[in-house]
């Protein structure tokens, strides 16, 4: 299982990222949810002595396209569902709490294994240059989280959060400016200095604490993902 020396930038920026669905600014919240996950990746690398380029992040990044997600955000927008969502941001912490806590949770276990990758070589600066690999080390983490499932991280922020529900509202109140701007490069400036913040730095602990607490979950994970790498290059 990786260190809590490993993990802290991990745990740093799934906090932030799980701010963003808080942010009360309709269509942009998750700007900084975005900037979090990029920055932490970009963190991750050059602990191992990997230093990325641009495309290296979108490659370690990518997502897969739902054609379903498109439609219902097409249909959000034209039908102004962001009106009432805006006003619920406002005034209401527990209708945005699924949101935050499942955007935390899949940041954490694309952080670990992530984390994990580098560590066992799966990733280094000669592989870089070769985006298949890349590609194939991202398909395995969304690959490993699906088949794994993310309960227990969920129950993990879930508790944290309910309990932090003045922190995650004040360190989103930070960060209405960076989302309201919708400039990526403001927006990880804004997510770099949130995470200096001692709001942060209380909650990722906390988060440290029930990563280890967790221990049989996080083996699996790995176990999982070193199985599908296997698959992968024996294909």
């Amino acid at each position: 299982m990786l260190s809590q020396a490993e993990l802290d930038a991990v745990a740093k920026f799934s906090v932030i990222s799980g701010t963003g669905p808080l942010i009360p600014v309709p269509c942009a919240d998750n700007i900084v949810s975005i900037a979090a996950n990029r920055h932490m990746t970009l963190t991750q690398c050059r602990k191992f002595g990997v230093e990325p380029l641009s495309s290296d992040l979108n490659a370690l990044q990518w997502t897969p396209i739902n054609l379903f997600t498109i439609i219902r955000k097409c249909l959000y927008i034209c039908c102004c569902c962001w009106i009432l969502e805006f006003v619920f941001k406002k005034c209401c912490f527990f209708l945005s709490i699924i949101d935050s806590v499942s955007t935390a949770a899949s940041c954490l276990n694309e952080g670990y294994l992530l984390t994990y990758a580098l560590k066992q070589g799966y990733i280094t600066q000669a592989k870089c240059a070769d985006k298949k690999a890349l590609h194939d080390v991202r398909t395995a983490i969304l690959d490993t989280i699906d088949k794994v499932g993310k309960d227990t991280v969920n129950n993990i922020f879930r508790t944290i959060f309910k309990g932090e529900s003045a922190a995650m509202h004040g360190e989103a109140d930070t960060l209405i400016e960076a989302a309201r701007s919708k400039d990526d490069v403001r927006a990880e400036s804004a997510v770099v200095e949130s995470a200096t913040s001692g709001r942060v730095r209380g909650m990722a602990d906390a988060v440290q604490s029930a990563i280890h607490r967790q221990k049989d979950y996080f083996e699996t994970l790995e176990a999982a993902f070193a199985a599908k790498m296997t698959s992968v290059s024996e294909a």
